[in-house]
């Protein structure tokens, strides 16, 4: 009897954790087709009497979303694959080949990109891109970021366990690093890699401040800035926020979909070993 109470009692916590958890998306998703009128009372109603999607087409016509989608989509997705390609090779020269100060300059590489706060590093970055006249530019936006101590670490850590067995007998065949590094390293560390891209993307298809500071140009801006001005623009109008954010939601979740399974493995491939 105690074990089921226990259990019983474990289902209930993790059950309020979920509503706790679900919560403030499933009053999101009530609140993007909500009428203006409903979501002016207080409080809210947490069900709208007549469901107006139609809220969705009034974001995309009132403001250049495409535009904002194709930025971020741009930004987010080059930005990316620069840093798990880059993070990668990194992480594989860092793991398995052998140079002077190879150890240091690893922490030397983490420890600047990590543990250096990007607002200590905001304003030189700003004054180089404007004398550069990188301002409301793509690369404005992509080069700071082309690269990042957190996508090294994880893609060594990664990368260690694999056996140099393999990578001996490839240089045996006569293939070259970049050889072992496409035909070995990749396939081998995938999820690891998967994981990087997925933490890069949503990061960056979230960020708004970096956006905010390079662009003051309406067609420049990104989904997450353009939602954030829209806000300022239009008084609070909750439920076109609600579908705009909605909008900004999907992309990340059908990634995460169609991915998850390298994004779990690799998870704690990288996180666990050492």
């Amino acid at each position: 009897m105690a074990g089921v109470a226990v259990r019983a009692l474990a289902g209930l916590l993790v059950l309020a954790a979920l509503v706790v958890t679900l919560f403030p998306f499933a009053y999101m998703v009530s609140l993007s087709v909500s009428s203006d009128v409903e979501v002016q009372r207080f409080p809210p109603p947490l069900f709208p009497a007549e469901l107006r999607w139609s809220n969705f087409a009034r974001v995309w016509s009132s403001v250049p979303l495409p535009r904002y989608l194709g930025n971020s989509l741009v930004v987010a997705t080059t930005i990316a694959c620069s840093t798990t390609l880059l993070g990668s090779m990194a992480g594989y020269a860092f793991a398995k080949l052998r140079f002077p100060l190879r150890d240091a300059l690893f922490w030397v590489v983490v420890g600047i990109s990590m543990m250096i706060p990007f607002f200590v590093r905001m304003i030189p970055l700003y004054i180089m891109e404007a004398k550069l006249g990188w301002l409301n530019t793509y690369h404005g936006y992509i080069v700071p970021w082309l690269m990042n101590g957190y996508s090294v670490f994880l893609t060594r850590q990664a990368i260690k366990p694999i056996p140099n067995d393999f990578l001996d007998a490839a240089r045996i065949d006569g293939a070259s690093e970049a050889r072992i590094y496409a035909r070995v390293i990749v396939p081998l560390a995938r999820p690891a890699l998967v994981t990087v891209f997925l933490f890069t993307f949503v990061f960056q298809w979230n960020e708004v401040f970096w956006p905010l500071i390079v662009t003051d140009s309406v067609e420049m801006r990104t989904l997450p800035l353009g939602l954030l001005l829209f806000r300022k623009e239009y008084d609070f109008e909750w439920n076109l926020i609600a579908a705009g954010a909605l909008i900004l939601f999907v992309p990340i979740l059908a990634l995460f979909l169609a991915s998850q399974r390298f994004f779990l493995k690799g998870m704690m491939e990288s996180g666990l070993k050492g």
